[in-house]
């Protein structure tokens, strides 16, 4: 019989063919089963005739064995008779005909392409007089560690900048200026085609005000904008970085309450916020060896200033970055801006890119899904496709790829951090219907039912036929251990007068 689909396994298995024991030989002739002693169900003698190898049960390795291949038809040198991506096995599992080019549950399979979101990266600068050290650390660490870090990862991100210009210049690639040294271009030299800057000065205390005002006001290099708001794109995650040796005069839940309330909802809501807060900031840092290390979001408002030059600690910034799951960075060596904007840079890539989760389409015509039965495939760039294997949850995943919770196929937490590194990385996950298996009538590529989903009754859980297994089961009156007439026990198991 077909081995038992509900262990998941994944393909590359034998099976137990079972069909030398002279015991199970029709009883009333002399003649034992034709010789087959890799047990697979199919004679030795026939095994040339279909290519296949008489010393090895399985020879495509696709887990059926060749004698159950002959017997459906498909065929016993090839895993994937059909060419449609999934293997024999992976068909009979999921009630598809591994001979037609046919998909899971009512032709339907979830494919889900793991891709990276879009990324707008909103700057905002404090330009009062003592930030002039930290704006050329900012402008000298823009490009090298933060935009060529994003490149390499093929992140699509685009920066916006508000701050005053020329006092806060991008130099290319990512701005408009092949140097930012005076005297520099006018309105036509700022922006490039990943960096737009808003001409807007921002002072010690003002920078939550200036971010709500100019949202939907032109400026002077862009007269016939709506604001800075022209330059988000729907469906993008918006990345904030502050920088600033003050304090904000406006409380960090009115600017959030504000912020949210803002139109076009690209921001998100009180229950799912779409922005994530940075502060590089007047705070303390830490200790060493953690000292090039940021403050994560789970550690408190820090009430320290990282040096008697700073201005306040920023506790509204650092409740911002708290609340929105964001990094806070002490502002005061700026020598380690290049440190800073890598990091930011790596916690732009990790949040950018989807979650390893997926949700099968609904299947038409009312089907439902069979969760029990559901084979992924996961394809890295370049790499062949890899059938995953499941577990039984996510505390399992030491011994799998992949759990199935509440309808969702979750990708277990090694495997994700290794696909979110590929944005070439594809997944399809094929979800079976319920079968109809059990029911009593011969539905779909069901050999039998019996109208149970019970084994070793001749029909077996799955509705594949037990003839041939060499047990007699069932409406069975022989099992010579294969499925071949004119041998005393026909290819149905009934008794034959030779």
């Amino acid at each position: 019989m077909a081995r038992n689909p509900d262990t998941d396994a994944g393909p590359g298995g034998t099976m137990d063919g079972g069909g030398d024991d002279a015991s199970t030989a029709d009883a009333g002739t002399d003649a034992g089963p034709p010789p087959d002693r890799d047990g697979d169900g199919l004679p030795d003698a026939e095994e040339p005739g279909h290519g296949t190898d008489p010393d090895n049960p399985d020879t495509d390795g696709d887990g059926l064995s060749d004698g159950e291949e002959v017997a459906m038809g498909s065929d016993p040198t090839v895993a994937d008779t059909d060419g449609d991506g999934l293997s024999d096995f992976d068909e009979v599992f999921l009630g598809t005909d591994p001979t037609v080019p046919d998909r899971a549950c009512a032709d339907t399979a979830a494919e889900a392409t793991l891709v990276s979101l879009p990324v707008d990266i909103i700057i905002v600068i404090d330009s009062s007089g003592s930030m002039s050290g930290e704006i050329d650390a900012v402008q000298r660490n823009i490009n090298m560690n933060l935009a060529t870090i994003l490149d390499t990862a093929r992140i699509d991100y685009r920066v916006i900048m508000i701050g005053a210009y020329p006092q806060i210049c991008i130099y290319a690639p990512l701005g408009g200026n092949a140097d930012c040294s005076p005297p520099v271009s006018g309105p036509m030299g700022v922006d490039g085609s990943r960096y737009f800057q808003y001409n807007r000065t921002i002072g010690s205390t003002n920078s939550l005000q200036r971010i709500l005002e100019t949202f939907n006001t032109p400026d002077s290099f862009h007269p016939t904008s709506t604001g800075w708001q022209d330059w988000l794109r729907p469906g993008a995650l918006r990345v904030f970085i502050e920088i600033s040796d003050d304090d904000s005069r406006m409380d960090f839940m009115d600017f959030d309450r504000d912020l949210l309330a803002l139109p076009g909802g690209y921001f998100g809501t009180d229950a799912d916020r779409n922005y994530i807060w940075h502060s590089i900031i007047g705070m303390q840092g830490q200790a060493a060896p953690l000292e090039d290390e940021p403050w994560p979001p789970t550690a408190p408002v820090l009430r320290e200033r990282c040096s008697p030059g700073s201005q306040g600690f920023a506790d509204d910034y650092q409740e911002l970055s708290i609340l929105t799951g964001g990094l806070r960075f002490p502002l005061c060596n700026n020598d380690s801006f290049n440190t800073v904007f890598s990091r930011i840079a790596d916690d732009v890539i990790a949040g950018s890119t989807l979650p390893c989760s997926f949700t099968p389409e609904t299947p038409p015509g009312g089907e439902t899904p069979d969760f029990d039965r559901v084979v992924t495939i996961l394809e890295l760039t370049g790499g062949m496709a890899s059938r995953l294997t499941r577990v039984a949850d996510e505390a399992a995943c030491a011994g799998g790829d992949y759990y199935v919770e509440m309808g969702q196929i979750q990708l277990c937490p090694d495997l994700c951090a290794m696909v979110e590194l590929d944005s070439g990385a594809s997944l399809q996950v094929h979800v079976a219907c319920e079968q109809l298996c059990g029911n009593g009538m011969v539905d779909g590529i069901e050999e039998c039912d019996d109208g149970n989903r019970v084994n070793d009754d001749g029909c077996s859980e799955t509705c594949v036929l037990e003839c041939g297994d060499g047990v007699v089961g069932g409406a069975e009156e022989c099992d010579d251990g294969n499925r071949v007439s004119m041998d005393g026990c026909d290819d149905m198991c009934m008794s034959e007068l030779l």
